[in-house]
């Protein structure tokens, strides 16, 4: 397996910013069981305005020009933890099976459908190609990236992925215990999956999403007239997603730099 580089020079105003981004092909477009090579090119950063990405206080201190240089060192490593039980990947699937899991695999907005009925919610999803065995968590970081209003993730009057990923546990901990898997909620968090361990697994699964994101997603994404088009995902419709995505990738980075 071996990655491409692709490097690109945007001017703005104020100088000019330079844009490197590498890592390896997603894993989930590796059904042959091998990775193919993906060019990871910054047209889509030559795309958008330089003043508007300049402009953003959540990429402020970011040194976008080392970002992807950065993620390339951890891709195979979040590759593996991301996706324990695909072959390709190189993880641990045996140390992995109590988290094994039957998952969408693509659970983006357009592939949900919302009913409000009398006094309940309905849910329905659709696209299954990519479901199969994972990680709970590794959905999760799907769905936030890619299906979340930027509000929810961006204000801080709003709820954060923090207050999302709680709610999921606890809604998780309470269906495990209605479906007799476990006798309690408690029981669940403490033997099944903790709050802490859906944390980390979420970090991985998050970084594994701008490997994606920056590798696969954006060297492809293609401006149109309909930013409203319901097939886009979250971080290709508002440029908000998008730079809280870099934020976060820059945050998880810096954490994992510093142990």
């Amino acid at each position: 397996m071996r990655a491409s580089v692709c490097s690109c020079t945007v001017s703005c105003g104020t100088g000019e910013l330079s844009f490197q981004f590498v890592a390896h092909a997603p894993a989930m477009h590796a059904a042959s069981g091998s990775l193919p090579t993906v060019t990871i090119c910054t047209e889509s950063m030559k795309r958008c305005s330089a003043w508007m990405v300049s402009d953003l206080p959540e990429l402020r201190g970011i040194d976008l020009a080392t970002l992807g240089g950065r993620l390339q060192t951890v891709a195979k490593e979040v590759a593996a933890g991301a996706h324990p039980f695909d072959v390709s990947s190189g993880g641990d699937a045996s140390a992995n099976a109590r988290f094994k899991t039957l998952i969408h695999g693509d659970p983006k907005a357009a592939n949900l459908f919302i009913r409000d009925g009398s006094g309940s919610t309905e849910v329905g999803l659709i696209d299954f190609q990519w479901s199969g065995w994972g990680l709970a968590a590794t959905d999760v970081a799907h769905h936030i990236c890619a299906a979340v209003a930027p509000d929810a993730l961006v204000d801080a009057d709003s709820l954060d992925q923090s207050s999302l990923l709680s709610h999921y546990h606890t809604e998780l901990c309470h269906a495990l215990t209605d479906f007799g898997v476990v006798s309690s909620a408690e029981e669940a968090d403490a033997t099944l999956l903790s709050r802490e361990l859906l944390q980390a697994q979420y970090e991985v699964a998050l970084l594994d999403m701008c490997r994606l994101v920056f590798g696969y997603q954006w060297s492809r994404f293609k401006l149109s007239d309909t930013p409203e088009s319901l097939n886009r995902n979250s971080y290709n419709k508002d440029l908000r997603n998008a730079a809280w995505l870099v934020q976060k990738c820059d945050e998880l980075l810096t954490k994992r730099e510093s142990v």
